[in-house]
């Protein structure tokens, strides 16, 4: 051996653990190369892979960005004001956007506006909404909701009515896309027993359903009976039918709040996938999960999901505001807005308290293990911050819009962007929409300076850099007004294209789940182009098939095979034309191990729809029916123009040595640039396992 290593210009007598610090510190393709000739094949992969693993591990340092993400005020209009369009507090504003409308909600109120002109098309009282949409109810209507399902293409909306007595639920469907084309609306019994009243209504979606969650409070007399939540869960399909109906509807009643929390806010699911979860918040520390599952049209209520612990935070009550004049209210810790499923993941907004001030806490979970993925504080030192409203994009790119004031602002709205960045989001710095002009107390005798109770902030359907927001403002003395405004995100890449594909920019322009790092240092091969690779390990988190079919936008079913085990995921989505061709270059390191079949390695590819959900889906495996070892290239000829989600994902059993995938020079190569490549069916080492609408499950090494 010390012979072997004079040829290579060492003349060290070198061990194996010697050997496993030079390969790190000198590891490169003539040196890997020569190096090999030195030892058996066996024990040469033993100390090559703990040379890899003992530089995979090194954190690396990569230039910051000189650029960040900005966020641009387009459309910002006054929409609703105290007096004029409501007599109300609080006016709880509730908006959505879809393909050519922009729809408002408020307390004793109801707007449409144009979209690309903001011109105002419709304006009514929110009672007579809903005595145009068919329904009777009680006394007046209040705490609307609405959403808009761009998989449906539909609008729904909620509220509640008959305050403090026997009441109901509201709920509508609106006829087409367009919300001028009219609505159906349902009125639902809060609570048959007529011992409890339904307040604060929320409203949500998945692919199967609509769901309402409502406190619901004693009844005058009923002064010792306990707080408790209903959950209203209601078949999609019954009300898209040509006569919408509500006849298969389930109300989950009397759920004590130690079981599911107070306010419970189902999820806008922009997966459109099967994950009717809903959340609670939990005195600031923590959240409480409850779940619809089964068949939407006799579904059960599982209430029994751990709690979801966060950083502990105590609740904030109220938001200064300049002069002397009462306090505002804040609404405590409560999730006040919707959360939102995006690529697999829940996420959410709440306000607490950091160093005397109201602040934001926003959190990102898995929708499947409820496992808390990151979360961070939004906060300043002279200002509250409050009512925050959340949406995220397919990009994972987020927008929050809230309240801010303090003792030397007045109360106005804001916006603030959170760019992520493999598993890491980022936000910037909050950009005014509209300045608050005045001080505000409005109390009509009730002794509460109440505000809210909640705001809404939304991705517009027809293009995921631009989203809407729907604000409050003090627009005169002791006046609310609300504020709709169309935020333009720039981000700092260009999110249509396949950019950073040799991770030379970290992980800008790409999303990651699990345990995915850089290596500077030559791995295996080395780097096909520049300094840096990716890999990806078996030791990430416990991915759930689900959980890793909506972070890769899978079809339901695509990865059945990797049920609940630890792996790791990247992906990206671009523009392709036909013809264009993907090619990477990756290497699996087995570490000297047999692999299983608990293992899977693959490639998968989606077209999507302009709602971002997969439409085709080719899914490639990685583990080979074949004993080499080696650097790998994959190539694949697009073969339909259209938006494409590119990911690569291992999984395996629990195990911190298992195998590890390299992953470098991901390049899309225009058709007139392409050179003839063979198809990926022909490539040494890979198995190409389904084509089609429907994705394949993945074939594994047995």
């Amino acid at each position: 051996m010390k012979s072997c290593f004079k040829k290579i210009g060492t003349s060290l007598s070198i061990d194996e653990s010697g050997l496993v610090d030079l390969l790190s510190a000198r590891l490169n393709v003539k040196f890997f190369w020569l190096t090999m000739q030195c030892f058996p094949q066996a024990k040469f992969l033993t100390v090559f892979t703990a040379a890899v693993l003992a530089i995979a591990t090194y954190p690396v340092a990569v230039a910051e960005k000189v650029q960040a993400a900005t966020l641009g005020i387009g459309q910002n209009f006054t929409s609703s004001s105290l007096f004029v369009d409501s007599n109300l507090i609080p006016p709880s504003p509730s908006g959505s956007v879809g393909s050519s409308h922009v729809v408002e909600f408020i307390n004793d109120g109801y707007k449409v506006y144009e979209k690309t002109t903001g011109s105002l098309v419709k304006s009514s009282s929110l009672d007579q909404f809903w005595l145009d949409a068919g329904t009777r109810f009680q006394g007046f209507t209040f705490d609307p909701r609405v959403v808009y399902d761009p998989f449906s293409q539909r609008w729904f909306a909620a509220a509640v009515d008959n305050s403090g007595g026997d009441n109901q639920f509201l709920l509508a469907v609106s006829t087409s896309d367009d919300p001028l084309s009219g609505w159906t609306g349902f009125t639902l019994d809060s609570d048959p027993d007529d011992q409890r009243w339904a307040d604060f209504p929320t409203l949500g979606f998945d692919k199967n359903g609509i769901y309402l969650a409502a406190n619901m409070f004693p009844q005058m007399g009923q002064d010792a009976l306990m707080l408790e939540t209903h959950i209203l869960a209601v078949p999609k399909a019954d009300l898209l039918r040509a006569i919408p109906t509500v006849a298969q509807a389930t109300l989950f009643e009397n759920n004590p709040i130690t079981q599911t929390g107070f306010s419970l806010q189902p999820a806008i699911n922009l997966d459109n996938s099967s994950a009717a979860i809903l959340l609670s918040s939990s005195n600031a520390k923590g959240l409480k999960p409850s779940v619809v599952e089964g068949d939407i049209a006799s579904p059960s209520l599982n209430t029994e999901k751990p709690a979801i612990a966060l950083k502990p935070y105590s609740p904030a009550l109220s938001a200064d505001q300049p002069g002397p004049k009462q306090n505002l209210e804040t609404g405590g810790d409560r999730l006040s807005t919707h959360t939102v499923t995006q690529n697999g993941a829940i996420w959410g907004v709440q306000t607490v308290q950091q160093d005397g001030k109201a602040a934001l806490r926003w959190f990102e979970i898995d929708a499947l293990s409820g496992q808390l993925l990151q979360e961070g504080l939004i906060a300043d030192p002279e200002n509250d911050f409050y009512f925050g409203s959340i949406a995220v994009n397919d990009y994972a790119d987020v927008v929050i819009g809230f309240n801010a004031s303090g003792p030397n602002q007045f109360v106005s709205a804001y916006a603030i962007t959170g760019q992520t960045t493999g598993s890491t989001t980022t936000f910037t710095a909050p950009l005014l929409l509209k300045a608050g002009v005045s001080d505000y107390e409005v109390t009509f005798g009730a002794g509460r300076n109440r505000w809210g109770d909640y705001s809404t902030t939304v991705v517009d359907p027809a293009d995921p850099l631009t989203f809407w927001t729907f604000q409050e403002y003090v627009s005169a003395e002791d006046r609310w007004s609300t504020q709709v405004t169309e935020l333009k995100l720039s981000p700092d890449f260009d999110p249509t294209q396949l950019v950073n594909g040799g991770f030379e920019a970290g992980f800008t322009g790409w999303l990651t789940r699990g345990d995915v790092q850089l290596a500077q240092a030559d791995i295996g091969a080395g780097p096909a182009a520049g300094q840096f690779q990716a890999v990806l390990s078996t030791s990430g988190e416990v991915l759930g098939s689900s959980s890793l079919e909506a972070f890769l936008q899978l079809p339901s079913d695509s990865l059945s095979s990797v049920e609940n085990k630890l792996g790791s995921a990247i992906r990206q989505s671009f523009l392709a034309q036909a013809g264009d061709v993907i090619s990477l270059n990756w290497q699996l390191l087995s570490q000297g191990l047999t692999l299983d079949s608990g293992t899977s390695a693959f490639i998968s590819l989606s077209r999507l729809s302009s709602a971002f959900e997969a439409t085709e889906t080719q899914l490639f495996s990685l583990i080979p029916d074949l004993s080499a070892d080696g650097p790998q290239t994959f190539s694949f000829t697009v073969a339909t123009a259209g938006t494409y989600s590119f990911g690569v994902g291992i999984t395996g059993a629990e195990s911190a040595a298992g195998p590890q995938l390299l992953l470098d020079n991901v390049i899309l190569r225009p058709k007139s640039a392409s050179t003839e490549v063979p198809e990926a069916s022909t490539i040494w080492g890979l198995a190409l396992l389904g084509l089609g609408l429907t994705g394949q499950r993945l074939r594994q090494r047995r």
